[in-house]
């Protein structure tokens, strides 16, 4: 399993519309209540497309805001990747809450998974991976109110590091040569982020393919060019070429694939070659014909080329 982690870069608050900076409140203090937003703008570095997420741990501190007791820790969609504007324009649709012992100036894991907080975690996984980066946290209606003022779920948030634990889909390929001419190997190399994982590679060129199954642990995959397959390109020196990788998981089935193109060249030793071109008159008028000389505008000329066709012949008469 792999792990990615981000540490919110904007934790702010507000009532209205102008945003405080340096934390994140929820709840209602002296008759006002805020709401808070904590921007999480490095989850744009990781790639949601190829990987599974098994679970999300949110490392909290909590400043000594509100009473000591037990407190629920709302969380709600934002409408943008930005903090900006009213409170009620930021705020999108509830994500949920949970369950907070003593959240008063302490730092706490919280951990989301298939079995613990699962209906939480499959909305933060879906939320993250459709591109949201920022979590507000409200409290939309007050549970009481304490003495001192506060409601019983007012808290605030210093600090705030996420970890996703992933595991990737699809492997990877890449070219370890991007031109191969037709004879010699071609290696596509395989990033497996499951060792368990098998793959088939299949190479095309032309109306060419070949087929190849690639045990678990291999990490590449290699196939010589036939001569042959340069039928497909009669008339030219190098042609496209594409390996697709298609990764299959342990229980057999296809996890997708990618494709890679490459360029298969002509070898030396297949190109012809010509040593002489000679050229002589041909005259169909009967008074010029014998002379063996060019007459402007009566005389045509006939090409003798001397070469070598290589095997397999790419020369073809006309």
């Amino acid at each position: 399993m792999a792990t990615f982690s981000v540490t919110a870069n904007e934790l702010k608050y507000a009532s209205g519309s102008s945003w405080s900076s340096g934390k994140a409140r929820q709840g209602v203090y002296s008759g006002t209540r805020y709401e808070g937003a904590i921007n999480l703008a490095g989850l744009a570095d990781l790639d949601f497309s190829n990987i599974a997420i098994s679970q999300i741990q949110m490392r909290v501190t909590f400043g000594p805001a509100g009473g000591d007791s037990t407190k629920y820790l709302t969380f709600y969609k934002a409408t943008k990747n930005s903090i900006s504007g009213s409170i009620a324009s930021m705020r999108g649709d509830s994500i949920g809450s949970i369950t907070v012992t003593e959240a008063y100036n302490r730092t706490v894991t919280l951990t989301f998974n298939a079995s613990s907080n699962a209906g939480l975690f499959n909305t933060f996984r879906d939320y993250f991976a459709a591109g949201n980066r920022v979590l507000l946290i409200y409290v939309p209606r007050t549970r009481g109110t304490y003495s001192g003022g506060f409601c019983y779920d007012y808290l605030s948030v210093t600090a705030l590091t996420l970890t996703l634990t992933f595991e990737y889909l699809q492997s990877t390929g890449t070219m370890a040569a991007t031109s191969v001419a037709a004879g010699s190997a071609a290696r596509l190399n395989i990033t497996a982020y499951n060792s368990s994982y098998t793959h088939k590679v299949t190479w095309k060129f032309g109306s060419y393919t070949a087929t190849q199954s690639i045990a678990a642990g291999n990490t590449y995959a290699s196939y010589t060019i036939p001569l042959s397959w340069l039928a497909a390109i009669p008339n030219a020196t190098s042609g496209a070429a594409t390996v697709i990788l298609e990764t299959i998981d342990t229980s057999g089935a296809s996890l997708g694939s990618y494709s890679y193109g490459f360029t298969v060249t002509v070898p030396s030793s297949v190109v012809p070659t010509i040593s002489s071109v000679t050229a002589s008159p041909v005259n169909d008028n009967s008074v010029i014909s014998g002379w063996g000389i060019y007459v402007y505008g009566k005389s045509k000329a006939k090409l003798t080329i001397n070469g070598a066709a290589a095997t397999p012949s790419r020369l073809r008469p006309t």
